[in-house]
């Protein structure tokens, strides 16, 4: 039962014994007289770290069971407060989630804002930071999964340690994947939302490659996949406002280059190489430059730094999508695209009596504010 330290990644201590991981429950149960003041917490962990609220935590700092990880004795408590703060410290954007739901349009399209096609390019932008919103959430998630040491309670037949490393590195890679593809959404909520891709051509060796874009192409799913498929930051950058650029560029340029090139080692290499987690061999180390040697065609990552280089991207990004966003919004408000009435978002134009088939946009307003009271029902939608 008492493990051996040979290719050994991580085990228990227990009551001051070095314990192999899948041995645990065994040993919990073999000392429940010594650990019955903590026995409940025990038989749980680690489900038990949600349940722990306030000061609570604080109980265990005395529970006499560590984790031993990289030469380094984890007591329980640290196990839990560091992924605590782990998670605190990500930060999260709740500002683009839901916004075609929260601001539902409480206003038909008049003839004169259908034929300006304003209400496609709002919605086609808030269902792309939606999907945003969903993949940063995703990401994170992924990356707090990633960071935590001990996965304990898994389907793995636990060892030596190494099952452990295999679940992070799979949480950690979707989590470099997921964020590479965040900041392609983020790029074509700005691509719709600026309508830069209005006119747009994608060139082939000079000529023209298709048709150029259009405002209508807003207006079905095929129309709509050519603005997804020509939206590359690289080549339509050009056409994006400067103050967008000024916001993107220096992502782009810095904090993105080392996610982009840990997504393109996943993507193209097969992953990521992270140190313990297969047995690669150091075969022929040779200084000689015009010999072969293995130390020169494989890259060995610690997975702790990779986890800290995606927690830093993470909250560059954050802070990116926070200022894109604001742009986005307030570039709505300025051309008059939206305005507030009650808790919803209202297609319109300058003129507020425009006329449509008879109705005024103020007749339809308070028409549709009669509806959603339940007070009647509107004559003609």
């Amino acid at each position: 039962m008492v493990s051996k330290e040979k290719d050994v990644l991580m085990e228990f201590e227990i009551c001051g014994e070095r314990i192999s991981l899948q041995d645990y429950d065994a040993v919990i149960e073999k000392k429940k007289e010594i650990l019955k003041d903590y026995l409940p917490f025990l038989l749980d962990f680690p489900y038990t770290i949600k349940k722990l609220k306030g000061d609570s935590i604080e109980n265990i700092r005395e529970v006499p069971v560590s984790i031993l990880y990289k030469g380094k004795k984890i007591s329980l408590y640290g196990f839990i407060k560091e992924n605590r703060d782990f998670e605190s410290q990500l930060v999260r954007i709740t500002e683009i989630n839901s916004l075609e739901r929260i601001h539902e349009f409480g206003i038909v399209f008049t003839q004169l804002i259908q034929k300006d096609q304003y209400h496609a390019t709002i919605i086609e932008t808030f269902r792309v930071l939606q999907d945003l919103n969903y993949c940063l959430n995703t990401a994170r998630f992924a990356l707090m999964q990633a960071n935590k040491i001990l996965h304990y309670r898994s389907a793995l037949v636990w060892s030596n340690g190494w099952e452990q490393l295999w679940t992070r590195s799979a949480w950690l890679n979707n989590a470099i994947i997921l964020y590479n593809s965040c900041f392609d959404k983020l790029v074509q909520s700005v691509w719709i939302g600026f309508e830069a891709f209005d006119g747009y051509q994608k060139m082939k060796k000079g000529k023209p490659d298709g048709q150029p874009l259009k405002r209508q192409d807003l207006y079905s799913l095929e129309g709509l996949n050519r603005i997804y498929k020509l939206c590359d930051y690289n080549e339509i950058k050009k056409r994006l406002p400067s103050c967008i650029n000024d916001i993107i560029s220096p992502v782009f340029s810095n904090d993105f280059v080392r996610i982009r090139e840990y997504a393109n080692r996943i993507k193209h290499r097969g992953g990521m190489r992270y140190k313990d987690l297969f047995p690669y061999g150091n075969i022929l180390e040779i200084v000689d430059d015009n010999c072969y040697s293995s130390f020169r065609t494989q890259i060995i990552d610690e997975i702790d730094n990779v986890v800290l280089d995606v927690k830093d991207y993470h909250n560059v990004f954050c802070k990116t999508v926070q200022e894109i966003f604001t742009y986005i919004m307030k570039e709505f408000n300025k051309h008059g695209y939206l305005r507030e009435r009650i808790t919803k978002l209202v297609f319109c134009n300058n003129e507020e009596e425009q006329k449509d088939g008879g109705n005024t946009t103020s007749e339809l307003i308070s028409e549709t504010k009669k509806m959603e009271e339940g007070k009647d029902t509107p004559s003609e939608l």
